[in-house]
């Protein structure tokens, strides 16, 4: 009986513990620092994705369909998705792994923006550019002093003294 009682302990235990994706929802605004692509940011609801980069800039709305684990995007590309918490999900294939990191919901996304509003796109771009110098910091990618000594003018480099003072 207590070799039972020991067995069960040490089964609930283990299924408590083990490590389960559940019911994965990635509805929302996320961020990811990746080596491919660069700074990046996603605004996704229950059937697309937008996508905006540092680099390539607009990537357009796509569909995506979500199956358990795995996250299909168009139609040729997939992810398996690791849940690590609410707010932090790494997205794995076989040529990359991307760490994604949700985004406070009021932050300004590039596919909310009606694209005739010239005013509400240049606020966009500004508050952009101070996500990328953050992240780029905080990742260790650059420190402030060297980006403060790189390629920014004077106006780039006002954003770079706001950050600290920014919203991430």
């Amino acid at each position: 009986m207590k070799n039972i009682f020991i067995l069960l302990t040490v089964i609930i235990l283990f299924n408590s513990c083990k490590k389960t994706n559940g019911k994965i929802n990635i509805n929302g605004k996320w961020n990811t620092l990746s080596n491919g692509f660069g700074y990046m940011e996603f605004d996704i609801d229950s059937d697309k994705i937008g996508i905006f980069s540092h680099l390539d800039g607009d990537l357009g709305l796509i569909e995506y369909k979500l199956l358990n684990d795995s996250l299909f995007i168009g139609s040729n590309t997939s992810f398996k998705i690791e849940k690590i918490s609410d707010s932090l999900i790494i997205l794995k294939n076989i040529s990359q792994n991307d760490t994604l990191r949700k985004m406070n919901k009021t932050i300004m996304t590039y596919h909310e923006i009606d694209s005739k509003n010239d005013s509400l796109l240049d606020i966009f771009y500004e508050k952009f550019e101070k996500r990328i110098y953050k992240k780029w910091i905080k990742s260790g990618y650059v420190t402030e002093d060297e980006l403060k000594n790189s390629f920014l003018d004077s106006i780039e480099l006002k954003f770079i003294d706001s950050i600290e003072k920014s919203a991430f």
